[in-house]
């Protein structure tokens, strides 16, 4: 799924998702659709990785805890 449709399969923004892939907490794989960069593809396994996070974050733990 593409950035758009994963931020609403897990409740974060698209904005947020970015966030969290520059700081390597989520790491999508690359399409070889979209020219050079290609288009970041997000799974399953992120979208449980985005409910760890926001589950972390509800206990209080900072991303760098998580």
């Amino acid at each position: 799924m593409l950035i758009s449709e994963f931020a609403q399969a897990s409740g974060l923004s698209v904005d947020t998702v970015r966030f969290y892939v520059r700081q390597g907490l989520l790491t999508p794989k690359r399409s070889s659709k979209g020219g050079l960069r290609g288009y970041q593809e997000f799974g399953p396994s992120e979208v449980r990785i985005a409910a760890g996070i926001r589950i972390g974050q509800a206990l209080g733990l900072s991303l760098a805890d998580i």
